[in-house]
């Protein structure tokens, strides 16, 4: 059954995912509400919430979740794709370690620390770098960045030192460390978990990012490594995303779990693969 109405929840209208959603609803003639949960009057819409349906499209770098409460407090029975569960997981980086970590997947080594940077917390770094058998290259992250931002390489223990040196010095150390791994190749899995649908892309791009938002290519595969396929699945199969994309770095001998996105992109994906997959997401939504 078709729900009554259909509110999509986005900070950005602009983005080809929300275009694209936007057509797919028009020609299956559905209603649609768009709300910013970040621009908006909190109040409950004149409809049963047990008949509406949210398709949560916020993006951008949130300091907080408020629109995840507002979303649990106004719409608490409405189906949400993707779960609110599966967002609220995937929103930083240090939640999705501890989720890997807990199910015993393959995550990249990663460092966090607080307060100002000391020698004796350098010689940690150092062991941990001894420990992995790794040269002093770090990739930076910041625990909420997306599509590439905020992700950086640090070449050298000093260069790393004064990163962090100033990051405390800008109260600001909401971000993680992890040793650049030289890789054979990062792979990206989309997938739609109720249709057990999945499209394998082997993605490419310059320097340390490959996303397509920076300017980062990729071509359709049909059979990934054997690791990397196995990993993947592993997580989709526990990850609470009805659909999303799961990234992963192959060294050719070893599958690296980067992350899992539940709000991934699908330009890329359609422009490559020719596919409705906005028409295969909607579909499985409703269904």
């Amino acid at each position: 059954m078709s729900p009554e109405k259909i509110i999509y929840l986005s900070s950005n209208l602009d983005t080809y995912f929300s275009r694209r959603f936007h057509e797919e609803c028009e020609s299956d003639g559905l209603e649609i509400q768009d709300i910013n949960p970040f621009q908006s009057v909190i109040s409950p819409l004149d409809i049963d919430p047990a008949r509406c349906f949210i398709m949560y499209r916020t993006s951008g770098i949130h300091l907080d979740d408020f629109d995840l409460e507002m979303t649990k407090s106004i719409y608490p029975k409405a189906d949400c794709w993707n779960p609110l569960a599966a967002i609220h997981l995937t929103r930083t980086k240090l939640r999705q370690l501890r989720f890997f970590n807990k199910h015993g997947l393959t995550a990249v080594p990663t460092l966090a620390l607080r307060g100002r940077v000391t020698e004796q917390m350098m010689e940690s770094i150092d062991d941990f770098a001894e420990r992995f058998n790794l040269d002093h290259q770090w990739i930076f992250k910041l625990n909420r960045g997306q599509q590439g931002i905020g992700v950086n390489l640090i070449d050298g223990r000093q260069n790393l030192f004064s990163w962090l040196e100033t990051f405390w010095a800008i109260k600001d150390q909401d971000f993680l460390i992890q040793p650049y791994i030289k890789a054979e190749a990062e792979y990206r899995c989309f997938f739609i978990k109720k249709t057990s649908q999945f499209w394998w892309l082997k993605r490419s791009g310059s320097g340390v990012k490959s996303n397509f938002s920076q300017g980062g290519g990729a071509e359709i595969v049909s059979i990934p490594p054997k690791t990397v396929e196995e990993e993947a699945l592993r997580l989709i199969d526990l990850a609470p995303c009805e659909y999303g994309a799961v990234d992963i770095l192959w060294t050719g001998q070893e599958a690296y779990i980067l992350e899992i996105n539940s709000q991934p992109g699908i330009e890329q994906l359609e422009k490559i693969t020719q596919a409705n997959i906005m028409k295969k997401i909607l579909t499985a939504f409703l269904e």
